[in-house]
């Protein structure tokens, strides 16, 4: 399990109080897993010193990201697909233990997964290809504009990023296999049809994976070896109370898929911007 940010494991009060007790949540909850809490810095010498033989560039892209919040979600990727395992924030709360998460051997993530040797090498070839353009950008105030959801901010190495590789991926995979426990006949591998509409831009007919295929999902499904999961596996929904549930217990009715959420402790989160420039 993959925890990192920018703080100093061993400084006294470089992690918010208010997390303290989640990052220890998670090591109790899941005993039989190593856990690992990096400083960005630790967490790029570490990276450094596996990639430098083989990719030097992913490593030269790593190290020309001007800002540590870019390095931080780049490292995300870098550490999972050298290593492995479950990446959460420092912020978030461990709801059910890993041992209860959907298929666990389909949901973690597998060490030099395909998927992330992609996003890995777009993310290095944009660095390379638009270093003129990320040099150029206050990435201070971009990261401060609470509204900002498009360019260059999700799209560079957040989500937008990691949604356009998934999608990428997904579409180029010849003979694939979808499965779902959806007791709605009528969502099969060519056509999903969900309870409620869904609104967007067109999508292309030759596109098999889209945002309309997995929009309003209320359990997960699987296309081969990745797993899509609903929006309250990790955001809870809104009568949520209670933090922890028993941790032998895998059902729980709706909530059976919900496994954590973000509390919105750290400064990089874009709910304590929003709350901050009130």
């Amino acid at each position: 399990m993959w925890k990192s940010g920018d703080l100093d494991p061993e400084a006294e009060g470089s992690i918010p109080k208010d997390c303290t007790p989640l990052v220890e949540r998670w090591k109790d909850a899941n005993p039989d897993h190593e856990h690992n809490l990096l400083s960005i810095a630790d967490a790029e010498d570490a990276v450094a010193d596996l990639l430098r033989p083989t990719v030097p560039e992913v490593v030269d892209a790593l190290r020309m990201l001007p800002h540590p919040r870019l390095k931080f979600e780049f490292l995300k990727y870098l550490l999972l697909y050298l290593h492995g395992g479950v990446y959460a924030d420092i912020d978030t709360i461990n709801v059910k233990p890993v041992k209860h998460w959907y298929k666990l051997s389909m949901l973690s993530t597998k060490a030099h997964h395909p998927l992330f040797a992609r996003l890995i090498a777009r993310i290095t070839f944009i660095v390379f290809t638009q270093k003129s353009l990320i040099e150029s950008i206050d990435w201070v105030a971009e990261y401060s504009n609470v509204d900002a959801s498009g360019a260059p901010l999700v799209q560079f190495t957040g989500t937008s990023i990691l949604t356009d590789t998934a999608f990428e991926y997904m579409n180029n995979v010849e003979n694939y296999a979808f499965f779902t426990n959806l007791k709605n006949k009528n969502y099969g591998k060519e056509n999903a049809v969900l309870t409620k509409q869904t609104f967007g831009p067109e999508v292309d007919e030759s596109q098999r994976f889209s945002y309309k295929k997995f929009t309003l999902l209320s359990s997960p499904v699987q296309v081969c070896d990745i797993g899509i999961l609903p929006k309250i596996s990790f955001t809870g929904h809104d009568s949520a109370e209670v933090d922890y549930f028993d941790d032998e217990n895998e059902k729980r009715g709706y909530e059976k898929y919900y496994y954590g959420r973000s509390k919105d402790l750290t400064e990089w989160s874009p709910k304590r911007l929003r709350l901050d420039s009130n």
